[in-house]
């Protein structure tokens, strides 16, 4: 460490620190590497992932349901309901009112909720996305195939809750880093875009534009309208790809579908992300605060003198956000031992801070496709 400070010219801490780490990374690098090759070993891979992702959907129900209950934010969001549905149950009624509610609060003109909202809602399209993705993959499990099934579970829980323990049903699929699933059909992948492009964002273009609890009640089946638009392009407007082989043709172009799919939505997350978070944090006269304000949740439970109904569900996102985009990030890191490879981490959190975590993650599920698509090859050769 004496031989680090005396080559340091600055007396400063960051460029102590800076020196340390550069002078130690090649060691630092190395210890990483074999703690997750450790961990990613066949016989601990599922033993060691299931802890850590239940550990997640636990936390996710502490930081989302007992914190608003705890800060009164449930009761703030009570005290204002946005009723529309009248089915005759009244539990019914209930749940549909309370997420109309949740809905109606994110889009409230002049907060910060609904700026963030910008960020948080392109971002998840690319969870939607990969979630698709995945479920039409050639010998994908049942329980990756019924999205729908997943997309009831949060809306009426929570993403941060749900999410978790659907990247823990991924990784349950392949058992070992070598089963790294197969190809996606093209017409499967073109029946993914077309239900990003007519199910996903018309309902959150409307929710902002129209902004009425009709519109948002709508928007609240959005999860569904992907799952049933993708099943109906791919059922009638093209063959299916669980009956005949696939061709070389669909294969090349399956994939070419899905790196296209992951490009857009990332980009396009990466454009509100840019205009709606970075620069006016940037531009703000205390960026750190405004930063922290916009996008970090609070650990502990936010008092009730403080909680209103908006703040409830600003909370509320910003786990989310963490919980769902955090914890598809490292199943797509643990799939096919990323972790290694310390630069595509590096990469990965430099175009998060830059860009927003939904390119982040799409940067990563398009590199776990071009690894796929590289094991086919050297398969086929």
């Amino acid at each position: 460490m004496n031989s680090v400070l005396r080559r340091s010219h600055e007396p400063s801490w960051c460029c102590f620190f800076t020196a340390f780490i550069f002078d130690r990374a090649t060691t630092i690098r190395t210890l990483f590497e074999n703690m997750v090759a450790t961990l990613v070993k066949p016989a601990t891979r599922l033993t060691t992932a299931a802890p850590i992702f239940v550990g997640l959907s636990i936390f996710g129900c502490y930081a989302i349901h007992a914190h608003l209950i705890i800060s009164e934010g449930q009761l703030a969001l009570e005290q204002n309901p946005i009723k529309w549905t009248n089915t005759g149950n009244e539990p019914l009624d209930a749940f549909f009112d309370i997420i109309l509610t949740f809905f109606t609060y994110t889009v409230t003109p002049g907060t910060s909720v609904r700026a963030f909202g910008y960020s948080f809602w392109t971002s998840i399209s690319v969870f939607v996305a990969i979630m698709e993705l995945e479920a039409v993959r050639t010998g994908a499990s049942s329980w990756m195939q019924r999205t729908a099934f997943w997309a009831i579970l949060y809306e009426g829980v929570g993403g941060g809750v749900i999410i978790p323990l659907y990247a823990l049903a991924f990784l349950s699929q392949y058992p070992t880093p070598s089963s790294r699933g197969s190809a996606i059909p093209a017409t499967a992948a073109d029946g993914v875009v077309f239900g990003l492009l007519f199910g996903y964002a018309p309902s959150v273009i409307a929710m902002y534009a129209i902004s009425s609890p009709r519109a948002l009640a709508v928007f609240q089946f959005f999860p569904l309208y992907v799952s049933a638009l993708r099943y109906i392009y791919t059922s009638v407007l093209g063959r299916s790809h669980r009956q005949q082989p696939l061709t070389k043709t669909e294969t090349i172009k399956g994939y070419t579908v899905t790196l296209r799919t992951l490009a857009v939505v990332g980009i396009v997350s990466a454009y509100f992300h840019i205009q709606y978070i970075l620069l006016p944090i940037i531009s703000h006269s205390t960026p750190l605060t405004h930063f922290k304000h916009l996008y970090v949740p609070s650990i502990t439970s936010p008092s009730p003198a403080t909680t209103t109904a908006i703040t409830a569900v600003h909370h509320i996102l910003q786990w989310d956000n963490i919980l769902i985009l955090g914890s598809m990030f490292l199943a797509g890191i643990w799939d096919f031992d990323l972790a290694t490879k310390f630069k595509v981490i590096l990469w990965s959190f430099g175009v998060g801070v830059a860009l927003g975590p939904g390119a982040a993650l799409a940067g990563v599920w398009a590199y776990r496709q071009s690894v796929i698509r590289d094991m086919q090859r050297k398969v086929k050769e």
